[in-house]
């Protein structure tokens, strides 16, 4: 296979290339394996893409008689099953809320049993609150701009307790007033965030053990922009395994809603663009895979477990999302909204810890030898585990002092090998005795498709 050099920009490197000259490893074909199933391994942690591209199911179920829509959709593993509460609308001005009954796989959701709720809770959050063992319902419109209701069996659509406030506030410049909440907390806080389809996105906090409660009537604008670039349906997630939280927004562009991806630090910290263009969204026509539809709206990932952390794993990405009929149109209450599934396609998923990306530096011993862990997929997302299919490259390069640095924790033995094991392949770099120098390290496939490190060696 041809050694492909890469680029210092596509490096993402500020550097400038002092050797231009790679060192290939030597691979040797075999009959390939496949495994539907990605690896499951508690050291396995997958940086969030910063290009997305999806496949879509087509419409996972149809609304049961006298409902024209479901949408807004919330879901958790319960006892190894598929749990979705959604809001529903009927043939005239109604609108209700509802959950599925359990079911197992994504292509049992068409004949779960549609479950009406006696009292709406329109645009639910669904999660398990750790602390005090009990399950939260989030949801708007009522007495108060945001409520919720807890529950021990969140399985019982009407076995909900009386509703709470659980925002008393205003916003001004909006038509709607708070909406689209959603909840997450971490070790101290719980943190309260909404929008407003005015453009801004507001949070709200308080203390992890007040929660269940009121956060009050103020709320702090995180993020602010035109009404249809930041609209509504906006989620927040914690990336397992990074120091990293992704909010998702819906947004309204030229080809239909698709949702725009932030990433922050922190729940308190500052929100940085990610995929945030009707070109290159988080998810949206552009990208999505779906031929049924245009709109990629209101709905949630697929989350690791189902506690207040909101925790997604960004090794195995999906999206249950609400979409329509292209051809449809008119009150948007009575669009045919619609259930469905984004999966993210794979090419390259890694580098794994120890080793960090994201424009970390780490730094080694020289001549210390580092497992660079990561995973290829072919194009419909099998796991391919041939060597033959990938290239490495090591490039020594200027080093950028302005970098941030990470110490890697675990190193191996050995000279510099390819291989596959323990689900997915494993890279061991033997580095230079050359202490001070940086090399930048990628794993390449046929289709261009390049993840890199970067180390410096002490």
């Amino acid at each position: 296979m041809k050694v492909k050099v890469p680029s210092i920009r596509s490096l993402g490197l500020a550097a400038v290339m002092t050797l231009a000259s790679p060192v290939a490893v030597s691979t040797q074909a075999a009959a390939a394996e496949v495994d539907d199933a990605p690896p499951a391994s508690s050291s396995t942690s997958c940086p969030l893409p910063t290009t997305y591209s999806w496949t879509s199911t087509g419409p996972l179920a149809t609304p049961k008689e006298g409902w024209v829509s479901l949408k807004d959709f919330s879901h958790v593993v319960y006892n190894g099953k598929h749990l979705v509460y959604a809001t529903t609308h009927d043939t005239g001005t109604r609108w209700g809320s509802m959950n599925f009954s359990l079911f197992d796989d994504w292509s049992d959701m068409a004949t779960a049993t549609q479950n009406a709720m006696t009292s709406a809770a329109v645009a639910p959050t669904l999660f398990y609150f750790a602390p005090k063992d009990i399950w939260v319902l989030a949801y708007q419109w009522g007495p108060w701009p945001f409520i919720y209701r807890t529950s021990h069996d969140p399985t019982d659509p009407n076995g909900w307790s009386a509703p709470s406030p659980l925002f008393t506030g205003r916003i001004s410049n909006s038509s709607t007033g708070p909406i689209d909440q959603t909840l997450i907390g971490d070790d101290e806080n719980m943190y309260l965030f909404f929008a407003g389809d005015n453009g801004n996105i507001y949070r709200a906090s308080m203390p992890i053990e007040n929660f269940p409660g009121n956060f009050g009537t103020e709320a702090t604008i995180v993020l602010s922009d035109s009404r249809f670039n930041l609209f509504e349906a906006v989620q927040v997630y914690k990336v397992q395994g990074q120091d990293q939280y992704l909010m998702i927004v819906e947004a309204i562009g030229a080809n239909g809603r698709y949702f725009r991806s932030f990433t922050a630090p922190s729940l308190d910290g500052t929100w940085t663009p990610q995929a945030a263009t009707e070109s290159n969204p988080f998810a949206g026509k552009a990208n999505s895979g779906a031929t049924w539809t245009n709109d990629i709206s209101h709905g949630d990932l697929i989350r690791t477990n189902p506690d207040q952390t909101m925790t997604i794993d960004p090794c195995n990405l999906q999206l249950l999302y609400q979409g329509r009929d292209p051809s449809s149109g008119g009150d948007y209450g009575l669009l045919p909204y619609r259930p469905g599934l984004l999966t993210l396609k794979k090419t390259l998923s890694g580098f794994y810890q120890p080793v960090k990306t994201d424009g970390v530096v780490n730094t080694i011993k020289a001549g210390s030898t580092v497992p660079l862990k990561f995973n290829v997929y072919s194009s419909d997302n099998t796991e391919l585990t041939n060597p033959a299919v990938v290239t490495m490259t090591v490039v020594n390069v200027s080093c950028d002092d302005g970098a941030p640095t990470e110490e890697v924790e675990s190193l191996t033995t050995g000279e510099t090998s390819l291989k596959y094991t323990d689900g997915h392949f494993q890279y061991n770099w033997k580095s230079p005795k050359n202490p001070g120098a940086c090399y930048a390290v990628s794993a390449t496939t046929a289709d261009g498709s390049s993840i890199t490190a970067q180390f410096k060696l002490r």
